[in-house]
């Protein structure tokens, strides 16, 4: 695909983590170092605590829309902007932090 903005997979991608910069950092850590305890390597340590953090950040997304005014025209196309997120490339980014923080090998 070719839809690459600003180095994120699309806009709506971009913009998401743009309003949303830090608000999962703590959500993060905790599904980092939970996966760490449910994992014996540290690559199954790391995809599982994204898959995690990246579900989480997508129900939070939909709980934004579904607790909206929205009607409409404008609660479809809020939902297809939802729906276009990629909501594991967030959580990738977040879990790369937190693991860069710990200082963990890659």
């Amino acid at each position: 695909m070719g839809d690459k903005y600003n180095g994120w997979r699309n806009y709506e991608t971009w913009v998401f983590n743009l309003w949303y910069d830090d608000y999962f950092t703590e959500d993060a850590a905790e599904a980092y170092h939970q996966a760490c305890s449910d994992f014996d390597d540290l690559d199954s340590a790391r995809s599982g605590a994204t898959s995690e953090l990246g579900h989480y950040i997508r129900d939070v997304a939909n709980e934004l829309v579904d607790d909206s005014d929205l009607t409409g025209v404008l609660s479809d196309l809020a939902g297809n902007a939802i729906h276009a997120i990629d909501f594991y490339e967030i959580a990738e980014g977040y879990i790369d932090t937190v693991m860069d923080d710990l200082e963990v090998p890659a």
